[in-house]
């Protein structure tokens, strides 16, 4: 159902939860927490369009009732299940054996969760306190699928500001924690818009690639140049569905079996560089040379950027660099920062 059918039926926001007008990502949910007369009912909310929406636009899909917040109430399931009356006797009468059976105690109480499942995304779950008489004094229905007749909105054909914002570098750095880097001639920053490849030369390759990106989703982008082909996963900052071109490459790995394209990163450091003259430039500007523990001439050259999401990683082998990959994977609220559009 939809939360407007929630509110027509007299339910209200309990004041203590995340409001309405908050913004729900593109296949995302949230836990909600309604009252009634005195009634309390935790209501999870999902957006299922592919722009961001706020949560008293999207869709009710699952329902958590606990007896302590519903007392008085009349509260009935189907088969003839009283949520007040009925026991775990008459659950299983009515439903059959459940999906799953899960056993146990909370401090001296006994209790059984009955669940039964369709799928991952549609079951039901009935607590039953076994210590006081094997009553119910929970239930749990979740219908995560799309509503019959939903409607997708539209996907803009605007650039987004965040990716308008981007501006290409005009010279190379020997500061790694610019993430710039050369390829075929261009600079780039991580992370980049796809667009700004395509600009380059670079041509989407259809059959491998997302056409459009959700709004605050991820998808994947195959780029090909010169018979040379690289993918990665890309990410969209803005909330609304947009192309492929207008989301951000914020990784990018070049391997040994690849073609010989031309990579430099930070102080002209170059693919195939040799390995000692490479490390006496990047030596100075932070990164560690890692050896392999049976050979001199086999490991690694890395940068710490801060986080397992940042930093710079080249696989060496018989003097030689072999592999670069470089990544800078920003949070939204970071690369707006980055660009001024707080």
């Amino acid at each position: 159902m939809y939360v407007d059918d929630l509110l027509s039926l007299g339910w209200t926001l309990n004041k203590y939860s995340d409001s309405l007008d908050d913004t729900l990502k593109s296949g995302y949910y949230n836990l909600y927490s309604f009252d009634k007369d005195g009634m309390k009912i935790g209501v999870d909310i999902c957006n299922w369009d592919i722009n961001a929406k706020p949560a008293r636009e999207c869709v009710v899909n699952g329902i958590d009732i606990r007896d302590t917040d519903v007392k008085g109430a009349d509260v009935k399931l189907p088969g003839g299940i009283d949520f007040f009356s009925s026991t775990r006797d008459d659950v299983v009468a009515a439903y059959g054996d459940p999906s799953d059976l899960y056993e146990g105690s909370v401090l001296e109480t006994e209790y059984a969760h009955l669940t039964y499942s369709e799928d991952y995304s549609r079951e039901v779950r009935i607590s039953i306190n076994v210590t006081e008489g094997s009553r119910i004094d929970g239930v749990t229905i979740d219908n995560f699928v799309e509503p019959e007749g939903f409607v997708q909105g539209e996907i803009s054909t605007e650039v987004p500001a965040i990716a308008a914002a981007y501006v290409a570098p005009t010279a190379p750095s020997d500061n790694p924690e610019d993430y710039i880097f050369e390829l075929e001639g261009a600079l780039y920053k991580l992370p980049c818009p796809v667009s700004e490849f395509t600009k380059n030369g670079w041509e989407i390759v259809e059959s491998k690639s997302e056409d459009t990106i959700e709004g605050s989703g991820s998808g994947k982008v195959t780029l090909r140049k010169n018979n040379w082909e690289f993918w990665d996963y890309v990410r969209n900052y803005d909330e609304n569905a947009t192309s492929v071109e207008n989301c951000f490459v914020d990784a990018f790995e070049m391997r040994d079996h690849d073609a010989n394209v031309k990579v430099k990163i930070c102080g002209g450091v170059e693919y195939h560089n040799n390995l000692d003259e490479a490390f006496k430039i990047l030596e100075p500007l932070g990164f560690i040379r890692e050896n392999d523990e049976k050979k001199d001439t086999q490991g690694y050259i890395g940068y710490d950027g801060g986080s397992s999401f940042n930093g710079y990683s080249m696989y060496f082998y018989d003097g030689e660099i072999k592999d670069i990959t470089i990544k800078n994977e920003l949070k939204k609220k970071e690369i707006m920062a980055l660009y001024g559009l707080e």
